[in-house]
């Protein structure tokens, strides 16, 4: 039952995200913040393939393979998604948006070398879990630092903003 949900929920996944994705390329006129949006979502439908996959992996070596695959759509969720918060807001942060963007690069070599994640050990309900190691719970504690200084941003932008805008966020 547990891995028909999570299948499920990664398909799912995986066809909203690519779909809004293309959605909102097809209909971007190159804007900056679109192209960065579309990006988002393209992270999330890669993370809901992976746990796709995840699910529906019969032996360790091939959930690891979809484990890293998840990661790496989930590397871009939060970096897009400061991205997405800081253009929204109108917060020029050059340097930020550059270290964050260099912080997924290193955090995706780190994947994909087997570094931050290298092992998975089965559940009695038949998954394949990650066991993590002191990298990956280093890169995740920055994953969440960069999902929660957007939160704080957005909410403060919400804060200062009235009509339109204030709606918008």
């Amino acid at each position: 039952v547990v891995m028909i949900v999570l299948a499920s929920s990664g398909l799912l996944v995986l066809f909203t995200s690519y779909l809004l994705a293309v959605l909102i390329i097809s209909r971007s006129h190159g804007r900056s913040l679109n192209r960065s949006w579309a990006a988002f979502n393209i992270g999330v439908g890669t993370w809901g393939l992976g746990i796709l996959g995840v699910a529906l992996s019969r032996d360790p070596t091939t959930s690891l393979f979809w484990w890293k695959v998840a990661h790496a759509g989930g590397i871009y969720i939060a970096v897009c998604f400061l991205h997405v918060v800081l253009q929204f807001s109108g917060k020029n942060r050059p340097i930020l948006t550059r270290c964050i963007y260099i912080y997924s690069v290193f955090f995706l070599f780190a994947v994909v070398s087997g570094l931050a994640i290298s092992n998975t050990f089965q559940a009695p309900d038949g998954i394949y879990y990650l066991r993590s190691n002191g990298a990956h719970s280093f890169f995740m504690a920055f994953w969440f630092s960069i999902v929660g200084y957007g939160l704080v941003v957005l909410y403060r932008y919400y804060r200062s903003t009235v009509g339109l805008r204030e709606k918008q966020s």
